[in-house]
């Protein structure tokens, strides 16, 4: 990453973030038809809009969301994945500048299940966190869920990301591992 007059970004999606915001592409228009508002929603429009951008949806995306709306709980997931992988490259100092949970503003069940594939499927994290032990992974997915409930209650919003039974033995694992 390029270093800019604040500082530099741990990853280009939290620095096109960040360039985004800056732009006013989150503000919705004065006359409230814009697209504002949360990345992963404006990310959402724009994927159903076009189809190529979500190869992995095959199905017509409606116009409002649903509880079971695969592109957006996609979407979500994606943001917990890079959040954890931004995470463990950061160099610890700059907390809050390494990563932002922007599913905190969607229900948890959108996010769960990125959770679960984390602190279940070992072949899945060695591909996505390349060299990183089970400890570093659990412990950088509990500062991301942490955050995430920080950043919730400043909004207002108190959304949960509830571990499974698997998850939360994944997490404790991990703390009682970081306690020696």
């Amino acid at each position: 990453m390029r270093r800019g007059a604040e500082g530099d970004h741990s990853s280009w999606i939290r620095h096109a973030l960040v360039q985004v915001s800056r732009a006013g592409v989150l503000r919705a228009d004065n006359d409230g038809k814009g697209k504002g508002g949360n990345i992963l929603a404006v990310a959402r429009a724009c994927g159903r809009e076009r189809p190529p951008l979500r190869r992995d949806i095959l199905a017509p995306v409606e116009v409002e969301t649903t509880r079971d709306d695969l592109l957006l709980n996609s979407l979500c997931q994606f943001d917990l994945w890079w959040c954890v992988i931004a995470e463990l490259n950061s160099d610890g100092g700059k907390f809050g500048f390494e990563f932002y949970t922007n599913f905190v503003v969607f229900d948890g069940h959108r996010t769960e299940p990125a959770v679960d594939i984390i602190a279940t499927d070992s072949a899945a994290r060695s591909a996505a966190f390349v060299g990183s032990s089970e400890e570093a992974v659990a412990s950088a997915l509990a500062k991301v869920l942490e955050t995430a409930r920080g950043e919730s209650r400043n909004q207002g919003l108190y959304t949960e990301v509830n571990l499974s039974g698997d998850a939360q033995k994944f997490n404790d694992r991990a703390q009682r591992n970081s306690d020696r």
